[in-house]
């Protein structure tokens, strides 16, 4: 190969390098609330004398009435293993597999590594190694990348696996046959093995150097107990309009003066430095872009199944998973599960996390009559509201007139969602009449 070719090929190399390192940064501003954007944003352009990060964002006053004041105090924020939890409610049908992933995660440890070995959870779930095979597949499919590892090396193959860049296939290569020469810094050896060049091998290197050994820490409990709603949607008649909300969203602010007075230097070093500073600044504001058209985009599709509810039109959610907002929108489960995370939307009935917009199916045997299972109990409620106060169904009977509706649902179904619903049993029924 002659020096033409190779700086070539670094060339190519460097650009798809830093598109991978600029998608990454646009995965991470998708992933975060107004507040920890804000502070992602400011600790990204420390070293960036050009760049300043504005936010109106103020800190409540404990004087201000709930009406008045800018934030809402959240309930909770969201866990590591609620979010996970999440995604498997939202993308994967109630099956025994289903009940493997779910086990799996709660081995986790806060790292994102599984803390049980093989044997152990086969016997203690007593299922075959290929069921727990197929679950921990499914497992290493939810966001973040890297989670359901048992080891170090198993954590970074399972994100450059997820990554389909030119840097990250020759890594995978590195993690699966090199990872001990690796581990000990034996670098010369692993470049003569693979015949890289320097160059070459300087960018494997630096891409390594991007995952993560602990994807679990990427999410999990946050300090700061407010939540700002970011999206706002008001309806009138069939009509909705939905916008960003720009009160407490973060703004990057470019400092051309003093760009353009360096500028005038011919020191090359300086001038490599000032463009890089300002690729920089431009692929910041290109990801807060981006963020913001997906999530407008994610949070119309959803506005659009969940029309009825917000108009005041039903009470109940219409059915509604992640899979079919990345169907219609042709994006990953994994990038609506982003979107959706610790996002809040104001609207005419309050309010609401856009996570509570998603609600099961229900299993009807027509499959065009299906409800979600929050309908499902509102229609349970409702049978229950108009039964004979001198003879309340019990359960089974509520059961079976379910089936001759059309609902496969069991007996023990039923009475975990009366009594969630707080509708005491048929004896206690009749005495209350």
């Amino acid at each position: 190969m002659n020096f033409g070719q190779t700086l070539n090929l670094g060339q190519v190399q460097s650009q798809k390098l830093a598109l991978t390192q600029n998608m990454r940064q646009s995965i991470l501003m998708l992933q975060l609330d107004t507040l920890d954007l804000t502070d992602y944003l400011r600790e990204l352009c420390l070293d960036n004398p050009f760049v300043d990060v504005r936010s109106n964002l103020a800190v409540p006053s404990k004087n201000l009435t709930f009406s008045e004041a800018t934030f809402q105090i959240a309930d909770h924020y969201q866990s590591f293993y609620d979010y996970l939890l999440d995604q498997v409610s939202l993308t994967m049908r109630d099956t025994p597999l289903r009940k493997i992933v779910i086990f799996l995660i709660e081995t986790l440890d806060a790292n994102g590594y599984i803390t049980m070995t093989d044997s152990e959870i086969v016997r203690q779930l007593k299922i075959s190694n290929i069921a727990l095979a197929d679950a921990k597949e499914l497992l290493r499919h939810l966001d973040p990348p890297g989670i359901g590892a048992c080891n170090l090396r198993d954590c970074l193959l399972y994100q450059a696996e997820s990554d389909e860049s030119t840097s990250a296939k020759q890594s995978i290569i590195v993690l699966k046959e090199y990872f001990d020469l690796l581990e000990h810094h034996r670098f010369n050896e692993i470049q003569e093995k693979m015949k890289l060049t320097e160059e070459e091998w300087r960018h494997i290197l630096t891409y390594l150097r991007t995952l993560s050994a602990s994807p679990g820490m990427q999410i999990g409990a946050r300090e700061v107990p407010y939540i700002l709603p970011e999206l706002k949607i008001r309806i009138v008649g069939k009509k909705f309009s939905l916008h960003i909300l720009r009160r407490g969203q973060p703004e990057v602010i470019f400092n051309q003066m003093d760009f353009d007075q360096l500028s005038q230097s011919v020191d090359l070093d300086v001038q490599v430095y000032l463009k890089e500073k300002r690729v920089q600044y431009q692929e910041i504001q290109y990801n807060l872009e981006r963020r913001q058209q997906t999530l407008t985009l994610v949070a119309g599709e959803i506005v659009k199944r969940q029309l009825p509810f917000l108009a005041h039109q039903s009470e109940i959610l219409e059915p509604l998973l992640l899979r079919d907002v990345a169907q219609t929108l042709q994006l990953s489960e994994s990038t609506i599960s982003r979107a959706i995370n610790g996002k809040y939307i104001d609207t005419d009935r309050g309010v609401f996390p856009l996570k509570f917009f998603f609600a099961r199916y229900s299993q009807h045997n027509d499959i065009n009559s299906r409800l979600s299972v929050a309908g499902l109990k509102a229609h349970l409620k409702s049978m229950v509201d108009h039964e004979d106060k001198n003879n309340p169904m019990s359960d089974q009977k509520l059961t079976n007139m379910l089936s001759e509706q059309g609902f496969a649902i069991a007996r023990r179904t039923v009475t975990k969602y009366r009594l969630s619903l707080g509708i005491p049993p048929a004896t206690q029924r009749k005495k209350m009449k």
